[in-house]
């Protein structure tokens, strides 16, 4: 499952329209625009402009993990993942059977227990059921929104953004508040990434 994050311009905005009536952007605020194809978006509190709702200021204030330990993540669809036992990380909550993922069958992604099968989270150049279909991205489609494009020989990922404030990464909001180190943490549980160096981590790339 990838959650695609839009980042959009200032010049795109209206607000004569009453394309928000109804829109649920959950802590966020609904955004018009002047794209027929996208009329609005949801701003949210963690820099982040999305279709989907925004997480909740504080969403492991409700206790979505049970018996694990809740960690916020505002850069999650959920804004939280669960440390659960055994090592293992969920995405939802720490009551389910986690023996999907046993045999990693996400090719380049991140594998998530559900009830009865699991979902992957695909590394951006990926996507498909279990992340084995690969997209073509490049520096001419702006993916890096406020910050600059390089494009880089590695076959695993064929960009990174260098952001206004001096992080990398693979895209870069008007506010980056929390810089994204989810996959160094994913790498030591028993959730697994496939491939070795990511640039969701910049800084474990430079050595390798």
């Amino acid at each position: 499952m990838i959650v695609i994050f839009l980042i959009l311009t200032l010049e795109h905005l209206v607000y004569s329209d009453e394309s928000c009536n109804g829109i649920n952007c959950g802590s966020g605020s609904c955004i018009t625009t002047a794209n027929p194809s996208l009329p609005y978006y949801c701003k949210c509190s963690n820099g982040f402009n999305t279709i989907l709702p925004c997480p909740p200021e504080n969403p492991c204030s409700r206790n979505p993990c049970g018996q694990g330990t809740c960690e916020t993540v505002p850069n999650l669809l959920y804004g939280y993942l669960c440390r659960c036992a055994g090592d293992i990380i969920s995405l939802t909550n720490c009551n389910v059977t986690f023996n999907n993922c046993a045999s990693n069958p996400c090719a380049h992604g991140l594998c998530v227990e559900g009830l009865t099968s699991f979902t992957c989270n695909c590394l951006p150049t990926w996507t498909g059921k279990t992340c084995d279909e690969r997209l073509e991205l490049s520096c001419s489609t702006n993916l890096c929104g406020f910050g600059k494009c390089f494009e880089i020989s590695d076959p695993s990922f064929p960009y990174v953004c260098l952001c206004p404030n001096g992080n990398f990464g693979i895209s870069c909001p008007e506010e980056k508040k929390h810089p994204s180190t989810l996959t160094g943490r994913i790498l030591s549980t028993t959730a697994h990434l496939s491939d070795k160096c990511n640039p969701l981590n910049p800084e474990g790339c430079m050595n390798g």
